[in-house]
């Protein structure tokens, strides 16, 4: 059987790489710095934060990336390409906080090791049983049993879930046991919603799947820890012509102006970590994990506009 071409030693070498990489592109604010190392949701979360700190630099930069010891890690033993990687990593540094799961994908045979997905873990997350490391598991391609949903269908089926809660078709299939991500969203829009002049501006919101493939590993249930990530639209747009909507911090940075007679929309990305249970197990999916970042921000067009 295939075994994993990655070892704990270069393992972490990977990982300090990408961290002393991260860590000059935050000095820097300069996302080209990241890209030997970083790529698909991971790389355009910490790209927006630079883009939005240079035009505000009053504005927090990313998260550190985290240096801590490496606590979990299950390699993708595999004769074919892409393949992944899921970490564990303890934050580092002199305040405790939960450590962070980060998947990391190979392109192919002569392509580095990149993050492609990085988030935080929920505290007192239990993550299921894996093959040691130096065995590696299979990776998500060609699974011997199918899982609860299939990984290509994971993050519309929880874009789903965002939008409609208890009224999804797909609600039945994830656990909300530690899943704050849902109460998160809710509470945003509830905020906004409540702070507009509803006879000047409608508020709409959109949540999707985003274009990033999934990316993971089999636990040793026949299971699968799973990387997707998912994109919220928040559309603000006036009503009357007679109408100026204002926005601040992040939303004026990225979009360049801080008021409009037209409107706005944002776009957030959310990087996802769960566990999906097999088919033949059952059982709910559990979200493990999770990033929220403001990734764009741009004006309304006129044709975008319908007043009344």
């Amino acid at each position: 059987e295939a075994l994993p071409a990655v070892n704990a030693q270069k393992l972490t070498q990977i990982l300090d790489d990408a961290a002393k990489l991260a860590q000059e592109a935050d000095a820097a604010n300069n996302a080209d710095g990241l890209k030997p190392r970083f790529t698909q949701a991971a790389y355009q979360e910490r790209a927006a934060e630079y883009q939005a700190k240079a035009a505000d630099n009053a504005l927090p930069g990313p998260v550190a990336f985290p240096t801590g010891e490496v606590v979990y890690a299950v390699p993708q033993a595999s004769e074919t390409w892409p393949k992944s990687i899921f970490v564990v990593r303890e934050a580092g540094g002199e305040t405790p906080t939960a450590p962070f799961g980060i998947m990391l994908t190979q392109s192919s045979a002569r392509d580095t090791y990149k993050v492609a997905s990085i988030v935080q873990l929920t505290p007192d997350e239990t993550l299921p049983e894996a093959a040691p490391a130096e065995i590696g598991a299979p990776g998500i391609d060609g699974l011997e049993q199918p899982l609860l949903i299939a990984p290509e269908e994971l993050a519309a089926a929880y874009a789903d879930v965002i939008s409609n809660v208890d009224g999804s078709q797909y609600a039945a299939l994830f656990s909300p046991d530690g899943d704050s991500l849902r109460t998160q969203i809710a509470d945003a829009r509830a905020t906004v919603s409540g702070e507009i002049d509803a006879n000047a501006a409608r508020i709409e919101f959109q949540t999707r799947a985003s274009d990033d493939p999934p990316f993971g590993v089999q636990t040793l249930d026949g299971g699968a820890i799973v990387a997707v990530s998912i994109e919220e639209v928040e559309k603000l747009s006036a009503r009357t012509q007679l109408a100026t909507l204002s926005v601040q911090g992040r939303t004026a940075a990225l979009a360049g102006a801080s008021s409009s007679s037209l409107g706005f929309e944002t776009l957030y990305t959310n990087q996802l970590m769960f566990y999906v249970p097999s088919e033949a197990t059952g059982g709910a999916i559990q979200l493990l994990g999770f990033a929220n970042t403001m990734t764009g921000a741009r004006q309304l067009n006129a044709n975008e506009v319908t007043y009344g």
